[in-house]
């Protein structure tokens, strides 16, 4: 019960007995920090999703980056 199983299958923190003490930390205040943004700011990309090109290896991202816009959404309150 103390014990749990993964497949090591996602590691920006490490893993195993020397994985990072705050990885739980840090996931949940990237979560908080998403979370305000897209509450705050409506998201466009730039461009058109067929024009992102991927690059794959160890991980898989963007070539030359996702270039949005960000527009500052109107109150609501």
């Amino acid at each position: 019960p103390n014990q749990i199983i993964s497949d090591f299958a996602f590691l920006p923190f490490g893993g195993g007995p020397r994985k990072c003490v705050g990885d739980q930390f840090a996931l949940m205040e990237s979560t908080v920090a998403l979370t305000m943004l897209l509450q705050n700011f409506d998201v466009e990309l730039k461009g058109t999703p067929e024009s992102v090109e991927l690059v794959t290896g160890a991980t898989i991202h963007t070539k030359n980056g996702l270039w949005c816009n960000l527009r500052k959404r109107s109150s609501v309150h």
